[in-house]
């Protein structure tokens, strides 16, 4: 905040030890997450950014600010949540950075955050060869 007005905010969410679902266990874990969950081995306890509705910027700054003072935000808001995370013993991490937050990878680059590529997988079954198939198939679906 400045003079009572609000420049920038980042969302951040909690993930504690066994109880709710990490992406983080996800993307080092993979399938054996569930197993090595048991264990009661996890990443948690982690404080992770992600953005507003998972999709968009880690980051909501004022359009207004000029980009020397955004960068100043940005990095109030990090040191912040960093500081917060390091008060409650938890690990920091950013889910879900897209390639258009440049100035949030350089930053986060700058501090050594390590980046990994978490690429979900899916297998779409499609039987039908033609659209009037996939109509003549949605009738009976609907019955």
């Amino acid at each position: 905040e400045e003079e009572g007005q609000l420049l920038g905010l980042i969302i951040g969410t909690r993930f504690r030890s066994g109880i709710e679902d990490s992406d983080l266990d996800k993307l080092f874990f993979g399938r054996l997450k569930k197993f090595i969950c048991c264990l009661g081995l996890s990443l948690t306890p982690t404080l992770e950014a992600s953005p507003y509705k998972s999709y968009g910027q880690h980051f909501l700054i004022r359009k207004d600010l000029d980009p020397e003072k955004k960068q100043e935000v940005m990095i109030q808001l990090l040191d912040a949540f960093e500081k917060n995370a390091k008060k409650n013993k938890e690990s920091v991490s950013f889910s879900k950075v897209m390639s258009f937050e440049k100035d949030l990878i350089k930053l986060l680059e700058s501090r050594s955050y390590l980046k990994a590529v978490s690429s979900p997988v899916t297998y779409l079954d499609i039987e039908w060869k033609t659209f009037e198939d996939y109509r003549e198939d949605h009738k009976y679906s609907q019955a």
